[in-house]
């Protein structure tokens, strides 16, 4: 068949295919039709009797206004397949390349999240996925196509830039002699947190850690929502 449609019960997505010609060749019939047409057809006459049946008024001599309609009607559907369609098709299937060859690992970003606000560390791997999740997009010769997918991009990015910086100035090796590993674990501010590095505990000290928690909570909780936001408008995009 040109068009089908196809409704997944799983997603609830419901999708329309088309063969690539289907709107061309209806486009261009109409188009014919509509100039073939003015020279009053045979079927013109059946066509204003039915119109008139429906109580649609239709003059007898009123072959140019139906033949203009046709045309009318043609010439916009290519227009919209050409100005519309094509050039979807083509933002689409730009993006799902760039979005392929970038290969971002999803769980992984996500569990960097979680590490850092359930136990305030993260490993080196995913450390280099999260700065990869946020930087991917941002080249221009990988920007995204679609523009709400890219704006959607760019918020969790500059989210995520924020975030990096802080945990680049307040997170350290722990435990410090980790020798010939490939995967180095870091924590924050261990000097501060009596559960890991800290030897004399204070107030003041338990003071400065309970604010570098807070701020990290707000900093870790946006970028992660932004994240899963960008993932979510991919998927729904179709895109993933």
């Amino acid at each position: 068949m040109s068009i089908e449609i196809q409704h997944d019960r799983n997603t609830g997505k419901t999708e329309v295919k088309y063969s690539k010609h289907v709107i061309n060749t209806i486009a261009t019939s109409l188009i014919i039709s509509g100039f073939v047409s003015m020279s009053s057809p045979w079927w013109l006459g059946l066509v204003i009797a039915g119109l008139n049946q429906l109580s649609v008024p239709v003059a007898e001599d009123s072959q140019w206004l139906i033949s203009g309609i046709q045309i009318v009607v043609g010439i916009s559907l290519l227009l919209f397949k050409y100005l519309g369609l094509d050039k979807w098709e083509k933002q689409r299937a730009m993006d799902l390349a760039t979005i392929s060859n970038e290969k971002v690992d999803i769980e992984l970003v996500r569990k960097y999240f979680n590490n850092l606000l359930d136990d305030h560390s993260y490993y080196s791997s995913a450390d280099s996925m999260f700065y990869h999740s946020y930087s991917c997009f941002s080249k221009p010769e990988s920007n995204l196509q679609f523009k709400k997918v890219q704006e959607a991009f760019d918020r969790y990015a500059e989210s995520a830039k924020k975030l990096h910086n802080f945990v680049g100035c307040n997170f350290f090796v722990y435990p410090s002699n980790q020798f010939n590993v490939q995967d180095y674990r870091y924590c924050m501010a261990p000097h501060l947190n009596e559960d890991r590095d800290l030897v004399f505990p204070s107030e003041e000290k338990s003071r400065q850690y309970r604010a570098l928690s807070k701020e990290l909570s707000s900093n870790a909780y946006e970028a992660k929502e932004l994240f899963n936001d960008f993932i979510a408008l991919l998927k729904r995009e179709n895109l993933l």
